[in-house]
């Protein structure tokens, strides 16, 4: 195989340009007037990915930006590898705060790119595509099967791929999920980040007196709200800060112990 840092000193410069024309996209997905711009979004992956040699589909999916869907000729008995990631960015407002450069027009200074999407999950993402292309030009790769899932309601955190995933379980079959939206450690430090945290969002209501009652007259003997809510919020969370819901842990894996120790 050819070594990866000559490959990229060979294909740096076109490397560079594929991801600004990309960034250049402004595919916000929570704004009804950038719907055209997902779409283009997604229609530049499919050129991208099929011009490296994946087969690619764009799946129609009820929250109006595609699914995009490739994988690379299949290889019987190889084990197959599925990269998640996102072609969708935040909106830019207020854009008075884009004091040195503009959020679709990608500008590079000190050897870095700053633009909307650079880092989330545009830039991510494409650092796989040009891995994949770089795997596919090498004739004597390892055996190993790829397969990319990219959506377009991620930073809207609509629901769509958790909807897609269990649809489609068959075709996202995989033995390996690599996802390009995540951290990294430090400038020029890459990781390998091995979970994510999560969050659960609710509302709690609380039904107390339906008028203002007399201190004098009701206090003590008429609970007050603020103190239920205190301590009900005061109860779901113990000492160590585990969960203390009734149930809430049941559909949780454990991690293996020597995920633990890694």
């Amino acid at each position: 195989m050819q070594p990866i840092a000559e490959y990229l000193a060979e294909n740096a410069l076109n490397l560079k340009n594929e991801l600004i024309e990309f960034l250049k996209i402004p595919s916000i997905s929570c704004q009804e007037e950038f719907v055209p711009e997902c779409q283009r979004a997604a229609e530049w992956l499919e050129r991208c990915l099929t011009k490296i040699g994946f087969s690619v589909t764009l799946y129609p999916v009820s929250s109006r930006h595609p699914m995009v869907y490739a994988e690379s000729p299949k290889i019987e008995g190889a084990p197959t590898l599925l990269i998640y990631g996102h072609y969708d960015v935040q909106p830019v407002d207020p854009l008075d705060l884009w004091t040195e450069t503009s959020p679709f027009e990608p500008t590079e200074k000190n050897g870095c790119l700053y633009g909307r999407g650079t880092s989330d999950d545009k830039g991510p993402l494409y650092s796989h595509i040009a891995a994949a292309a770089y795997w596919m030009k090498q004739p004597n790769r390892p055996n190993l099967n790829v397969k990319f899932l990219i959506e377009g309601d991620e930073e809207g955190g609509d629901s769509t791929a958790a909807l897609f995933v269990e649809e489609n379980a068959d075709l996202l079959a995989c033995d390996y999920v690599v996802l390009s939206d995540s951290t990294q450690f430090a400038p020029g430090f890459p990781s390998i980040t091995c979970g994510l945290r999560g969050i659960a969002a609710y509302e709690l209501t609380l039904t107390g007196p339906v008028q203002d009652l007399h201190s004098g007259m009701f206090g003590g003997a008429v609970t007050n709200p603020c103190n239920v809510l205190c301590e009900i919020l005061g109860n779901m969370f113990d000492e160590n800060h585990r969960i203390r819901i009734p149930g809430f842990y049941d559909e949780v894996r454990r991690l293996p112990q020597e995920d633990l120790e890694a």
